[in-house]
């Protein structure tokens, strides 16, 4: 059932977008906390263990969750739309090649690892799920797989990328 920010009025198909709006305005104000923790980190001496796990962690694993969160409201919106099957999955794909950009570009650019095995986790989800939740049969099984494969493949790439900045930033720390 869709909550749409809790109002009676919302959960009807044709509101179906406004939780995927309000979860991206989400996103976007956790990336700027994001930023303005790795800003801080980065003036001040090394962040210690409780900071990192009471501060930068859950604004970190929150920002990617959430926008992982917005991409799957925003494709629940479009499985009711009138869209085309199509259309449907290239957004799908899309979907799956933004979140997997998004997440790389951010943890390249910061060093921080945290967003891409966040979004690593929500492709995985995606993969195990292989397309078993779709009723609708609008979809092939071979269409399904090759979502399922590239969830898959972008889940294993993120987890392989949060893996060497970890070891990049272990190995700069120690030099």
């Amino acid at each position: 059932a869709n909550k749409s920010a809790f109002r009676p009025w919302a959960k009807r198909p044709r509101h179906f977008w406004l939780p995927a709006f309000l979860l991206s305005a989400e996103a976007v104000a956790l990336r700027g906390a994001h930023n303005a923790l790795l800003f801080a980190a980065a003036s001040s001496p090394p962040l210690s263990i409780g900071t990192y796990l009471c501060c930068h962690l859950p604004v970190a694993m929150h920002f990617g969750w959430i926008t992982c969160a917005s991409l799957v409201s925003l494709n629940s919106w479009v499985a009711v739309a009138r869209w085309a099957p199509g259309a449907k999955l290239t957004l799908a794909f899309a979907s799956t090649l933004f979140a997997t950009t998004a997440a790389a570009f951010v943890s390249v650019t910061t060093g921080d690892p945290v967003v891409s095995f966040v979004v690593a986790w929500a492709l995985a989800a995606v993969a195990v799920d292989g397309g078993k939740n779709d009723k609708s049969e609008e979809f092939s099984v071979a269409s399904l797989t090759k979502l399922t494969n590239a969830a898959s493949i972008a889940a294993k790439a993120l987890t392989a990328l949060g893996g060497l900045l970890i070891a990049r930033n272990v190995f700069s720390s120690s030099a």
